[in-house]
């Protein structure tokens, strides 16, 4: 059995914002990410302070379909986008049950009216569409961040790889040298005679890489 279900206040105000903005969609998460940080603000200001958004962990991007909230009752989301990225995405229903969001990270949200276009702090408004764009360049430099910091963690083991190859060449290649040195030795210790004997006795040891 699931934790609380979707509050109806909160499904209500889904289906107000979906009417207005739809659910990108495509497999690049990006856009879906920006689209649930802007409903959170909307939840924000039209529900409290208590919603807001999640990341699964520190460094980590915003969630692209599950909006948090964060209060006395616990820390909990709803999963608002089924099999987001895919074909088969769509919209979750009034009987979603809520996620146990322990160990993730809350994020609160400015509270923005962005189904009436306006901000909920009061006083002098800021152009809608300033706002809107101020906040996408912020989440997505968010993304932006996140990605970079996986792929230097990927080529930090990539050199550590490297660094290991190039190690294990360099014993191979002294190797080689040393082998080279012992056949010169051999070749002014013995005769001729005594040399092919003891060429074709290394061939039969296991040695047969080894030429005049």
């Amino acid at each position: 059995m699931g934790l609380e279900r979707i509050p109806a206040e909160l499904f209500a105000l889904y289906q107000r914002w979906l009417e207005k903005f739809p659910i990108p969609s495509g497999e690049d998460p990006g856009p879906r990410q920006l689209w649930l940080h802007r409903f959170a603000e909307q939840a924000c200001f039209s529900l409290g302070s208590a919603y807001g958004h999640k990341r699964a962990g520190s460094g980590r991007p915003h969630s692209e379909d599950v909006i948090a909230r964060n209060d006395s009752r616990g820390f909990i989301g709803w999963d608002l986008v089924i099999e987001a990225g895919t074909s088969r995405q769509r919209p979750c229903d009034a009987t979603a049950d809520g996620i146990d969001l322990g160990g993730q990270v809350f994020e609160a949200v400015q509270p923005v009216d962005h189904l009436a276009g306006s901000n909920g702090g009061g006083g002098e408004e800021t152009p809608s569409k300033l706002v809107e764009l101020l906040e996408n360049m912020d989440l997505r430099l968010s993304i932006l961040t996140a990605q970079h910091d996986h792929q230097e963690a990927s080529l930090a083991v990539i050199e550590s790889k490297l660094d290991v190859a190039i190690e294990k060449l360099a014993h191979v290649e002294k190797i080689a040298d040393d082998v080279k040195v012992t056949l010169e030795q051999i070749k002014q210790l013995t005769t001729p005679g005594q040399l092919d004997k003891l060429l074709k006795l290394l061939e039969l040891l296991g040695g047969g890489f080894l030429t005049k």
